[in-house]
């Protein structure tokens, strides 16, 4: 059989210390529970203040991205207009030089022409000076060059066929008789 045990006897005046030591710890418990409740409400607060505080951080960064691409976005809007603006009067620029250089091309080529015409007009002139009295002399020297070819040509002209034959000597006769013109 189980033992029992035996029980103790508490005087009324332990009893009453013991009653007491139990209302003040209850008392001591109720203040902890009172306090730890003031430091748990205190840290939700501060807590729920933190969060308050976050969101609204969150909220002004966002806001202050949401700004600062609104910038960047108009900054490259006006680069692009800018750029655009610039291209177009690159080109408009580039186009005028191109037709400034063609006028330049074509007045070249007229004064060009101009100056050649010029200057073979200025060497017939200075070589109808040089020739002007020995006109006749100096067709009489090509003339007589000319016979010497033809004289030498004899030979050649002799194998030819009759027909290329007679069109050589046209082509002697008329030879001669141009020159018989300028002798005049």
């Amino acid at each position: 059989m189980p033992k029992k045990e035996k029980e103790e006897i508490v005087s009324l005046a332990e009893f009453k210390k013991l009653n007491v030591k139990v209302k003040d710890l209850k008392k001591l418990i109720n203040l902890n529970n009172e306090k730890h409740k003031e430091i748990t409400d205190s840290i939700k607060q501060q807590i729920t203040a933190l969060d308050k505080k976050i969101d609204r951080t969150n909220e002004q960064i966002e806001a202050q991205i949401k700004t600062q691409e609104e910038i960047i976005m108009d900054m490259i809007h006006k680069f692009n207009e800018e750029f655009l603006k610039n291209k177009s009067a690159l080109m408009a620029k580039i186009d005028d030089i191109k037709s400034q250089q063609d006028v330049l091309k074509i007045s070249y080529s007229i004064n060009e022409k101009k100056l050649l015409d010029k200057v073979k007009g200025l060497i017939h002139e200075e070589m109808k000076k040089c020739v002007q009295d020995n006109e006749k002399e100096i067709l009489m020297d090509i003339w007589i060059r000319e016979l010497k070819n033809i004289i030498n040509d004899i030979e050649q002209l002799k194998k030819m066929d009759p027909k290329e034959f007679a069109l050589q000597i046209d082509e002697i006769s008329a030879t001669i008789d141009l020159f018989k013109q300028k002798l005049k």
